[in-house]
């Protein structure tokens, strides 16, 4: 059986497990099995149909969950209940359109061409970015459902510890001992004296990456209390482990932003100021900005030399790329060159004495951020930035910082593992399903929260009154109890709704307008 046979019966079959379980957690197996197990294929290999992306293994865990969602869930889709925010995944998956129409000449200014092209951009983008985000929404757009993906994340990531674990010892093989080959090059797992795990991904630098992200998926849930076990075992054993499996994977680039958020954790929760969380997530823009203003990046090289001069010159070899990727960006910078390599170019000189040896190759993209850049101009990239940092916009802007470490923990969670995600993209391409899923979940919570006013706040407790006020102190215990006891529990009767404040000072039921809140307590983003 080829490796493309396997993606194909994956592909059909997988939506048939939304009979047999919750669709909820049919769409977590089906998209954290795929991409943690199916092949990596060329699209040579990859089956072709008319008018759709080839099937390949970014695009299978899409339509199959699409076809899951439409054939046995059509009612939950139906009750979707689409807000201003889903714009901007709208304007994320949808830009290559108006990228072809505005490079009309390139499509002999025929109509039907250009849809045909926009049409070829757009469909891998619904599968790979629009599902999952629309997924994320639908089924876990509350505080439980936060948790519960939070808790999937981890889950996955314990399913690649002895994986990574044998790769470490033994090399990358077990692609080869699967599928019959290694996904990429052999000699690029090769890293620090020794190797870095890849498992069924990509790029060792995509494993590095999710092994990071789970380790701060289950420090904060661990730290904040939010969580007390993960598949049974205990999450203070957890954390820690992930940690070193985290710094196990040799991708330097994923230890040093997991040790930075790590030291973010400990600093907000120390200091209380919760705009650092901000300051992270717009450190890549801030990058981004500079290099397209015309910085050159001399100062961050000679750095890079002092430490490691194979980093460096890696490193010189992907700023030579950027300077060509934006001197051709630059000459359609609204809307970009739309696709099919017409952004690229040739490297004509050298940043490095040491990068000498790049001048005059053809250039390869490495950072999502230019990607976006050339092929969907300043419009694209300033709607790449928002999509994966307005997470943590949403958090700093609507959730005080004491939640962030108690009932909040999982949002808290997601928003850093996002603002990681940007930081990564100034010089990688690292997406994947389930991190769409957490940016669609934590934007239909966070969206719709709003803290209770004082004369909410006083009515509810005068409807509670065997609960007084709670300590400060104690507002961000572990030990708080995210569900208030008029609070109805996830899957009981009433659940589906989330109490707001009435303008008489009450409480009622009011479907799909974010998290509940509770007298003096904050968003109730409590336990699955």
């Amino acid at each position: 059986m080829t490796p493309s046979v396997v993606i194909q019966i994956y592909t059909v079959l997988a939506p048939l497990l939304f009979l047999f379980m919750r669709p909820k957690y049919a769409v977590l197996v089906v998209f954290y099995l795929g991409w943690l197990f199916l092949p990596n294929i060329s699209e040579a290999e990859a089956l072709n149909l008319p008018l759709f992306p080839p099937l390949r293994k970014s695009v299978a865990p899409g339509y199959a969950v699409l076809m899951g969602m439409l054939l046995f869930d059509f009612g939950k889709v139906m009750a979707f209940r689409f807000r201003t925010i889903d714009w901007l995944a709208v304007a994320f998956v949808g830009l290559p359109v108006i990228s072809c129409f505005t490079n009309f000449e390139y499509f002999r200014f025929s109509p039907v061409r250009a849809i045909h092209g926009s049409l070829s951009l757009v469909l891998p983008n619904v599968m790979l970015y629009g599902v999952p985000y629309f997924a994320g929404r639908v089924y876990f757009s509350d505080g439980p459902g936060l948790l519960r993906l939070v808790k999937a994340h981890i889950v996955a990531g314990l399913v690649y510890v002895p994986f990574c674990l044998v790769e470490w010892r033994l090399t990358p093989q077990f692609h080869r001992w699967v599928y019959g080959y290694h996904a990429t090059d052999f000699g690029m797992a090769m890293r620090l004296g020794g190797f870095r795990p890849r498992v069924f991904m990509w790029h060792g630098l995509m494993t590095g990456l999710f092994m990071c992200s789970t380790a701060i998926a289950a420090t904060w849930l661990w730290v904040s209390g939010t969580a007390k076990k993960i598949a049974g075992v205990p999450i203070w054993a957890v954390a820690p482990g992930l940690i070193m499996i985290g710094i196990l994977t040799r991708s330097t680039g994923a230890i040093a932003l997991m040790l930075m958020a790590l030291m973010l954790m400990g600093v907000i929760y120390l200091t209380k100021m919760r705009w650092l969380l901000l300051a992270m997530a717009m450190a890549a823009p801030l990058y981004i900005t500079t290099r397209v203003v015309g910085w050159q990046g001399f100062e961050l090289l000679e750095l890079a030399e002092k430490f490691n001069e194979e980093r460096a010159l890696s490193l010189g070899g992907r700023m030579m790329n950027e300077n060509v990727f934006i001197d051709k960006g630059l000459e359609k910078p609204l809307f970009g060159w739309a696709g099919w390599d017409r952004w690229h170019g040739r490297i004509d000189g050298s940043v490095s004495a040491q990068a000498a040896r790049y001048e005059g190759h053809a250039t390869v993209p490495d950072g999502w951020w230019v990607i976006a850049f050339g092929t969907t101009g300043f419009i694209g990239l300033g709607t790449l930035i928002l999509y994966l940092t307005m997470p943590a916009i949403l958090l700093v802007k609507r959730v005080p910082v004491r939640y962030w470490y108690g009932p909040a923990g999982a949002a808290a969670a997601i928003a850093v593992i996002c603002a990681m995600l940007m930081t990564d993209s100034i010089f990688n391409k690292m997406d994947a399903h389930p991190y769409h899923m957490m940016v669609g979940a934590a934007v239909g919570t966070l969206a719709g929260f709003r803290m209770p006013s004082p004369a909410g706040q006083a009515a509810a407790r005068r409807r509670r009154p065997g609960e007084g006020r709670r300590d400060p102190q104690q507002r961000s215990s572990p030990d708080l109890d995210p569900h208030g006891p008029d609070t109805p529990q996830p899957g009981a009767p009433g659940a589906t709704g989330y109490a707001h404040p009435h303008p008489t000072g009450g409480y009622g039921q009011v479907q799909d307008r974010g998290p509940e809140l509770g007298p003096d307590r904050g968003p109730e983003l409590g336990p699955a």
